[in-house]
């Protein structure tokens, strides 16, 4: 869920990121810009060429909530 407070319209956007299987990835999270409030985001993470079933990764799922004045975030999967 994203409030939107005083016509501030976020946009979230993440890095893309390779990782070894194995390995923990380090996403990187990124607000359009600064706000004078928190900004929640929930994520979770889903199969796509790596799967659950096939080991290749332990599914992850959570909220992440940007700082007033901050930009960016990072979700440890």
């Amino acid at each position: 869920m994203v409030t939107i407070l005083d016509g501030f319209t976020p946009v979230i956007s993440i890095n893309d990121v390779t990782v070894t299987e194995g390995q923990t990835a380090q996403v990187t999270l990124s607000l359009s810009g600064p706000s004078d409030q928190p900004v929640s985001v929930q994520f979770a993470t889903a199969d796509d060429s790596a799967t659950v079933i096939g080991g290749d990764y332990d599914p992850a799922s959570g909220t992440v909530t940007f700082a007033p004045g901050t930009t960016t975030a990072t979700v440890l999967v």
